[in-house]
């Protein structure tokens, strides 16, 4: 009797064990059977699909992808994800994890055939194991039966894991834009963060439906807003600390590097006054630094007077600069650009000459697409300070009935703020874009204009 309930108060403690702690999970990369080097991608996306759907599950503890990228590189597992029972566990010790999720797939004729183990990374043994298949263009059904059947083996091994809600019927979505999905995944792991924005732009645009790729897109300008703003506190306080020539040089290279050419024109104006010593054996001087980029910082930011006259006195100030070449190019650009902006405006008011009189007396709809095209002229011209004089009025409510879309002019609206560099504004305009026009063919430039924008 006291055996019977000594097995019994030890089982009690095993449950309350399972109830009261989570149960540490490791999704690993899928292997890929097929060969095709056009569905590499999807061992990392079918792995975090996975991922994404088991993290409903209450009282179980997720190893993150980009722990599981760190150990795979460190153990030089490869993406593909092979490895065998043997590895388990160094892998699941590395990992911090107990159990892990193992698999392949192969597509042929455009059938998908997803497998999975769990593998109790202590004793390296199988302790559950299924499969699913299904029609290519149906990944994203094929996806979820995996997941649910993965699901369901858990919670028949721990009773204490709380199944979520099932989900609702999976629609259709061909396996090629899952395999995107995990393609944007590893350029991410790899910190080609710009290019894994665009990749998951344009997904969300041809498969709005693909929930999993709008959250990573998501979850991917957070992080690049996060390290932005990181970034910029790292500035404003190196730029707030006492000068050195050492100083100097790192912030003015900092921003130009980050295409903050309004911070750079301020920090040099800052500078100026009391510029600090160089080096012996310098090239240069921080004086001749300071006006040479504050020439550069004046033409990215389009101000062609000032860069005309800053460039200019840089020009007799230091002839034999290192620079002179380049802040030459800077003034006879900015002088052709002056140049040809008086050609442009003279052109544009004389197209715009009849619409302009006819808005004077127009009224309702009609004064309404007066409005866009007027500021389509001077758009057209590149003269987009008065194209956006005439943008602003133009009523987007209306756009159905002038059968414009209304996606056009607000990319139209935000190309003149980016060539403005009002990054402001655009980034306002951009927001808009994507809130009301999630599937505009637009959004994957905005997005790539956006990830380099001066400022």
């Amino acid at each position: 009797m006291n055996r019977i309930l000594a097995l019994a108060a030890f089982f009690c403690l095993i449950s309350e064990a399972f109830a009261s702690s989570d149960i540490t999970l490791s999704v690993l990369y899928f292997q890929d059977l097929s060969g095709d080097s056009e569905y590499a991608p999807l061992g990392k996306a079918f792995a975090e699909i996975m991922v994404t759907d088991l993290s409903r599950i209450k009282g179980l503890a997720l190893i993150e992808r980009e722990n599981v990228e760190k150990v795979f590189k460190e153990q030089a597992l490869g993406q593909t994800g092979a490895f065998d029972s043997a590895s388990s566990p160094q892998v699941g010790k590395l990992l911090g994890a107990r159990y892990l999720v193992i698999g392949n797939y192969l597509i042929v004729k455009r059938q998908v055939t997803v497998n999975y183990k769990i593998i109790d990374a202590e004793s390296g043994a199988i302790v559950n194991a299924g499969s699913a298949a299904g029609a290519a263009r149906r990944s994203l059904q094929v996806t979820g039966d995996l997941s649910l059947s993965v699901v369901k083996g858990l919670v028949r091994l721990f009773p204490a894991l709380i199944a979520p809600a099932p989900r609702r019927a999976a629609p259709d979505l061909d396996v090629d834009a899952v395999a995107n999905y995990g393609k944007a995944l590893d350029l991410q792991d790899k910190g080609d963060y710009a290019g894994a924005r665009d990749v998951l732009s344009s997904l969300v645009v041809s498969a709005p439906e693909f929930s999993y790729g709008a959250a990573a897109l998501a979850a991917l300008e957070k992080r690049m807003k996060d390290y932005d703003q990181e970034r910029q506190k790292a500035l404003d306080a190196q730029a707030k600390s006492p000068v050195t020539w050492q100083t100097f040089n790192q912030t003015a290279i900092s921003y130009t590097t980050s295409m903050k050419y309004s911070a750079l024109l301020s920090y040099c104006e800052s500078v100026r006054p009391n510029p600090p010593a160089a080096p012996e054996g310098a090239m240069t001087t921080a004086a001749e630094l300071i006006d040479y980029y504050s020439s550069l910082a004046c033409y990215m930011l389009k101000r062609w007077d000032r860069c005309i006259a800053q460039g200019e006195a840089f020009l007799k100030k230091y002839p034999a600069s290192m620079y002179y070449g380049p802040v030459k190019t800077y003034v006879t650009q900015a002088a052709n650009e002056m140049a040809s902006l008086q050609s442009r405006k003279s052109q544009a008011d004389q197209e715009a000459r009849d619409y302009i009189t006819e808005l004077k007396t127009a009224a309702g709809a009609r004064k309404n697409m007066l409005y866009y095209q007027i500021g389509g002229v001077y758009y057209g011209k590149q003269l987009y300070a008065a194209a956006l004089e005439y943008f602003r009025k133009y009523d987007f409510g209306a756009a159905a009935r002038d059968q414009i879309p209304a996606d056009q002019v607000l990319f139209n609206v935000f190309m003149c703020y980016y060539s403005l560099a009002d990054k402001k504004e655009a980034t306002r305009i951009a927001d808009a874009l994507r809130t009301q026009f999630p599937q505009s063919s637009y959004l994957s430039s905005v997005q790539s204009m956006m990830s380099m924008f001066p400022e």
